[in-house]
């Protein structure tokens, strides 16, 4: 009898592409966050003593949330909206198990010769 014997592999060296961009996405996002964050709560006296002087209202730090929230609910609502209308309705789908019960039954009739 032989027991199957589990060699080791090589771990290949450094890090694959799709590692590195998902890094460099988290980094760039989470410094975005940060930016995003900053703007919003800061006053506007701080931002220009730092020589922040050109940005969007403080009201667009409601409205991008809001948009966002927004546009993923209304995706699925839509993509439910798709799914339910490519979907056959549940008498059709009776009816259709009703023909294939029928259609059976008689097939094993057939066979009996009745």
């Amino acid at each position: 009898m032989s027991l199957l014997v589990m060699q080791p592999v090589a771990a290949k060296k450094g890090a694959s592409s799709v590692e590195v961009y998902g890094f460099a996405g988290w980094i760039l996002s989470a410094v975005a966050f940060a930016l995003y964050c900053l703007w919003a709560f800061v006053p506007e006296p701080v931002l220009h003593s730092i020589g922040i002087t050109y940005y969007p209202t403080k009201e667009w730090a409601l409205i991008i949330p809001t948009l966002i929230i927004f546009s993923v609910l209304f995706v699925y609502w839509v993509y439910e909206r798709c799914d339910e209308r490519n979907t056959r309705s549940r008498a059709a789908g009776a009816a259709a198990a009703a023909t294939v019960t029928a259609s059976t039954v008689t097939a094993v009739v057939g066979n009996i010769y009745v």
